[in-house]
This record gives C-alpha cells, structure tokens and sequence, in this order.
C-alpha cells in the first residue's frame, strides 16, 4: 500500500531529489517514491509505507519552508491524499537509491516460480 501526500507551491526549480529530502526532515520517515506532477505550479507527491509516516509529514511539515537545490525557496503546503495498492492507477515513480531504484520504477521482477520449474528439480533428485 502507498499512503499518499500532495506538497503544493514548492519553488519551480524543484526536482524529485529535492522533495524526497524534504520529506526525511522528519526523523521517523521513510518516503517510498516521489514524483513532480506539475513544475509550474510546485505540485509533487510522496508516497509512504504507512498511513503514519504520511501523518507525520503532514503534521510536522506542512507550512514549512521547502528548499530546492538550485537555492530557491518558499512555504508549502501539504495534505494526506489517500492510499493506493501498487500496480492500481497511475503508478508513482520511484527513484530511491536503493537497489532496484533504477529505470524500472524501483520495482524488481520477481523470478516465476511455477509448479513445472519445481517438479522438474524434483524428479532429478528422485531419479539418484
């Protein structure tokens, strides 16, 4: 599940780096992804683990002052959105240093696992 939050009025210069870093100034946070859905206006969305960790962004960050890296600041304005279970709607983007946190959104393939891979293991080691 993503538990969303929408930051508003951010400088236009702000890229996605700049809004995941914002978001860990709150201590207990983790954000899971994080998009900018229209630079012009400063919109982007965080997604979190837990309906909590969003709370707490909204909590303790909401009418703080969010700087870009290009130095440019202003005070934003955040809100809880909503949850989300992955692969539903649009999809956010995630761009964590992590492994997997490449061009593939940050998710990996899962390697299939079906019942013909397994029962062709088996009658090998049966056939010794």
């Amino acid at each position: 599940m993503f538990y969303k939050v929408k930051v508003v009025d951010m400088p236009a210069g702000s890229s996605w780096q700049d809004l995941k870093d914002f978001c860990r100034k709150v201590q207990t946070v983790t954000p899971r992804s994080a998009t900018i859905e229209d630079r012009d206006s400063g919109e982007g969305i965080v997604g979190f683990a837990s309906r909590q960790e969003a709370m707490d962004v909204v909590d303790q960050l909401n009418g703080d002052y969010f700087r870009a890296r290009d130095g440019s600041k202003s005070k934003v304005q955040i809100e809880y959105m909503y949850e989300q279970e992955p692969g539903r709607g649009r999809e956010l983007r995630s761009r964590s240093r992590g492994a997997g946190g490449g061009r593939g959104g940050g998710r990996e393939e899962v390697p299939d696992k079906s019942s013909k891979g397994r029962a062709a293991g088996r009658s090998e080691s049966r056939s010794d």
